[in-house]
């Protein structure tokens, strides 16, 4: 806001318009002229609405028909129509009018006195330029007159009443006292400068204020002065529009939450509202390197130089880089496979392969693609090597010892042997030592690749922390599951280890994206809804730093609502078709919306869902990623995606005799009723509506299910049939299941995008092809493949 300054020239033309007899009856009030010109100074707060200034000179047209004269020589009430009457000549006297009659007629003269002197402070003004304690006393008691008549304060109550009536007994306090209608005569300010932000906001900006208490006096100032669209909701998510709907409404009342908040939220999407600006000249972040500027290989292996040596390296490290990402996931995900179906982040493996080796290119190695080298159905790295030496130096090595838990260190033992196949005159002088040194940089880059695989690093920041740039020693293996933040983080940036878990602590709960000293992480599967386009890269990393309202942030997070079932339109289950149930769509016209406040350093999104224009939910985003990586994707059969099932057959009886069946539609479900074990969320090619879908898994922790290219008769029965579902396998499987004697709880999702549809077929033999688990966990498949030709 500029500096404010008594307007001199201003000041005085008030003195002329004024005359001597409109001079006399201000000095009758006992208000200086002074003062009246200070508080022009304040109008600017208060953007009242066309209509309600017209309302103001209306009511006082009414109020001048009703003067009285004491023995036709006395007028009454003098003082107080010369106030109001020069006021009502300019719009910031209207302005200051509307301060008046939204603050005077409802508040105790110590509490109408503190707000306004707030007022002066939020402004900036002077305090050669602020009235007095004594001056705003008496300029609130001429005015008192004429903010009464103007109705305002029937208006909060009326709402105040009706809020009542909508909570009724559901949350204290809410009790039959109009007081209660008033906000905090501190808070009263900062709402009059919140809603000022709002009306001279240049992007679409609204107002969240959450409680009951204020909320009479919030839903009147703000519709019926400020002319802004006003929504309610209760504790149970019912949408009581003012004077329009929750979609098009900048103020929004959450009448039960608690505490009583005010918050600014600027509505976009986080690409738009966030900048993200480049660091300028070299990229050094902390102690980190760019791989573009300096090679990793060349750097560290010097004596490697000639092209035939870099390519047996290349060909070493691309074979472990993807055998280290199969123990990576099948040890995250031992004992957890289940027949049929295939872990989520399975589906994006040839992309994270081809990522992984990317990754290897981009640290200096030579570039292969995913026909030199993949991984088949069991797991097991194949490979085309460049000639048959190098074929037979990896055939030859000694298998996995049975029971011996495998680690990731490339072996000594099988470079040695390796390298000794060649011709390489540099090779067969290498000591000891140099082999110990070489060992070291293949496992640091094969660390690297295979973590960094599940970003865009390839595409994006491409740095990495000098202490793994430079190697010197071997490198220490964390124990951290494979979508961890930690090692990726670690990988880039040079921030010491309890410094990142500091900052983690959080991120992973809630957080969207966090600053680490010039790194942007990312979660991309809790910031967009295009979970099928993410193809395995669960986290995004940039170069620079998150900015918002003009000042940086070091973390975006989830504004964490209430848990609520909003009201919505009816949605059928079950029995839709008779008793047959498939794939449909049962909330079309979804749409988002995000709303972003600042408080600190934090960045608070709140992500709304919206239903045409009414509140459907609001989305937990934050959660997302760890249902999504644990959920499944069932694998193809032969029949049709819409093929229908009968929703009233009888799934299977457990050892108590219960009966189960199948439940269908959509809702925001806890899964908790003991008469059916499996829900089908009929979000058919509505992405949104997928991606919602998977918040329902948070509390009631089922196994979650994506259909895509299978009927839903065939995902019921392998449910039925698997054995890894069995109550004889509970031991081994306790994380499937909630509850003893109740079998496990299933929330199954149409997945399917017509976009993304491919032809349902039983199997596909191209090399590329998404890995099938038809013989049982690929875990045990490795590990019967330990005296075969597999070495890590």
């Amino acid at each position: 806001m500029a500096s404010w300054q008594v307007d001199i020239p201003s000041l005085s033309n008030l003195v002329a318009s004024a005359g001597a007899h409109g001079l006399k009856q201000l000095a009758l009030s006992g208000v200086d002229i002074h003062t009246l010109g200070c508080m022009l100074m304040v109008s600017e707060l208060i953007p009242s609405c066309q209509e309600f200034r017209l309302d103001l000179n209306t009511r006082r047209e009414k109020q001048r028909g009703e003067r009285r004269w004491l023995f036709n020589a006395v007028e009454l009430g003098a003082g107080t129509s010369f106030l109001v009457d020069h006021l009502l000549k300019t719009r910031a006297g209207e302005n200051v009018l509307s301060l008046m009659v939204s603050i005077v007629p409802l508040t105790t003269p110590e509490h109408s006195i503190v707000a306004l002197s707030t007022l002066f402070d939020i402004a900036g003004v002077k305090p050669d330029h602020t009235p007095g304690v004594c001056q705003l006393h008496k300029l609130r008691s001429a005015i008192t007159p004429f903010s009464r008549a103007v109705g305002f304060q029937e208006k909060v109550l009326q709402y105040h009443s009706l809020f009542e009536r909508i909570l009724g007994g559901k949350r204290e306090p809410c009790k039959r006292d109009p007081d209660s209608a008033i906000p905090d005569k501190r808070d009263l300010s900062r709402i009059i400068q919140l809603c000022r932000k709002i009306a001279t906001a240049e992007k679409p900006t609204v107002i969240v204020y959450r409680g009951f208490i204020g909320s009479g006096w919030v839903a009147a100032y703000a519709s019926c002065i400020l002319g802004f669209s006003v929504c309610a909701l209760d504790g149970s998510g019912v949408q009581l529009p003012i004077n329009d709907h929750y979609g098009q409404a900048k103020v929004i009342l959450d009448l039960a939450a608690v505490p009583n908040t005010c918050e600014v939220h600027v509505e976009g999407h986080l690409s738009d509202v966030v900048r993200l600006h480049a660091l300028e000249g070299a990229l050094q972040i902390g102690w980190s390197i760019n791989c573009l500027e300096l090679n990793f290989l060349t750097h560290n292996l010097p004596k490697f130089h000639d092209r035939s040596s870099i390519s047996l390296l290349s060909e070493v490290a691309a074979f472990h880089t993807l055998e280290r990402l199969a123990l990576r996931l099948t040890n995250c995900y031992s004992g957890q496979f289940v027949t049929g179906f295939r872990p989520y982040i399975f589906d994006s493996l040839p992309q994270i392969q081809a990522r992984s080796l990317e990754n290897l290119a981009l640290l200096g190695f030579h570039k292969h693609t995913t026909d030199d080298f993949w991984l088949d159905e069991n797991f097991k790295c194949q490979a085309s090597f460049s000639d048959q030496d190098l074929a037979k130096a990896f055939a030859e090595q000694p298998g996995w010892p049975s029971g011996v838990e495998r680690t990731y260190s490339i072996s000594e033992h099988a470079l040695v042997r390796i390298f000794k196949n060649r011709s390489l005159e540099h090779c067969n002088q290498l000591s000891d030592s140099s082999i110990t040194e070489l060992c070291h940089v293949l496992d640091t880059a094969v660390w690297l690749a295979s973590t960094l695989a599940f970003t865009d690093w390839n595409t994006g920041l491409r740095t990495i922390a000098a202490q793994h740039f430079h190697v010197s020693s071997s490198l220490v293996e964390t124990t951290n599951p494979w979508f961890s933040c930690f090692d990726i983080i670690k990988a880039c940036t040079d921030i010491d280890d309890n410094s990142i878990n500091g900052r983690l602590q959080y991120f992973e709960v809630d957080g969207l994206a966090l600053n680490l000293d010039g790194v942007i992480i990312l979660g991309t599967l809790a910031v967009s809804p295009a979970i099928h386009k993410t193809h395995g890269k669960i986290y995004s990393l940039l170069a620079g730093h998150i900015t918002f309202d003009g000042q940086e942030r070091k973390s975006v997070s989830v504004r964490m609502e209430p848990r609520r079932t909003f009201k919505m339109e009816p949605i059928k289950c079950g029995n839709s078709h008779g008793g047959q149930i498939g794939p449909e769509n049962v909330i079309p016209n979804l749409h988002s919306r995000q709303l972003f406040s600042g408080l600190g350093e934090t960045l608070y999104v709140r992500y709304e869902i919206l239903k045409d224009v009414e509140l459907f939910t609001i989305a937990h985003t934050a959660s997302v990623p760890r249902i999504v990586l644990n959920s499944y994707i069932a694998l193809p059969c032969q029949h049709s995606y819409y093929d229908v099932t009968d929703s009233n057959r009888q799934l299977r009886t457990d050892p108590r005799g219960f009966q189960y069946k199948i439940s269908a539609g959509f809702r925001k479900c806890r899964i908790v009723e003991p008469d059916f074990s499996i829900f089908y969320q009929q979000v058919d090619n509505n992405e949104l509506g997928q991606w919602l879908a998977y918040q329902d898994a948070i509390e009631a922790k089922p196994i979650c299910i994506l259909q895509r290219e299978t009927c839903l008769n065939c995902i019921v029965d392998r449910i039925c049939q698997s054995p890894e579902l069995n109550d004889q396998n509970r031991e081994k499987h306790g994380g499937l299941f909630t509850k003893k004697g109740y079998g496990p709880r299933v929330l199954i999702i149409a997945g399917r995008l017509d976009q993304l549809a491919k032809p349902s077929t039983c199997s596909d033999s191209s090399r590329e092809s998404n890995v099938t688990f038809s013989h049982g966990n690929p875990r045990d498949a490795l590990a019967d493949s330990g005296n075969q030709d597999t070495i890590l």
